[in-house]
């Protein structure tokens, strides 16, 4: 099965593979990752990789304080939702469904869950009963106020 990695990061058993998961162009959203089967709630849907850095980017997930892994390939591209289909375990590298996901269906995370503050503060479009409307992080509370 190929993987949705490039060749230069070590093969593992459990990555995401072009035949579970495509790259697309949503028109609301940008560049996300789709699901090309259908999935159970509670499956863990891949084992996600990177690359360890010291400092947070658009397309990286806090561990630890100080350490955030750097996927422009997978994970990364996850999208938000106040009311999440997926969560990710930044210790076991893991993404699991929480709901069943349909062939088709766009993998979305609480960024909230991982950080603490985000890279770029957004308004959040996602329209759940109990969204939070401004996704900053999981310290909101503790941002700095704009202007």
């Amino acid at each position: 099965m190929a993987s949705l990695y490039p060749d230069y990061i070590p093969p593992h058993a459990a990555h995401p593979t072009r035949e579970d998961f495509a790259v697309v162009q949503h028109p609301q959203i940008g560049t996300v990752v789709a699901c090309r089967r259908a999935f159970r709630k509670g499956e863990v849907l891949a084992r996600f990789d990177g690359v360890t850095i010291g400092y947070v980017t658009q397309h990286s997930l806090r561990k630890s304080e100080g350490v955030h892994l750097l996927d422009r390939y997978f994970l990364g591209l996850l999208s938000h939702s106040c009311d999440p289909n997926v969560t990710v375990d930044m210790e076991r590298q893991l993404v699991t469904a929480l709901k069943p996901l349909e062939a088709g269906t766009v993998l979305m995370m609480d960024y909230c869950s991982t950080e603490a503050f985000l890279f770029t503060a957004f308004d959040c479009a996602c329209q759940a009963p109990g969204c939070r409307g401004r996704i900053v992080g999981r310290q909101e509370s503790l941002a700095p106020a704009a202007g």
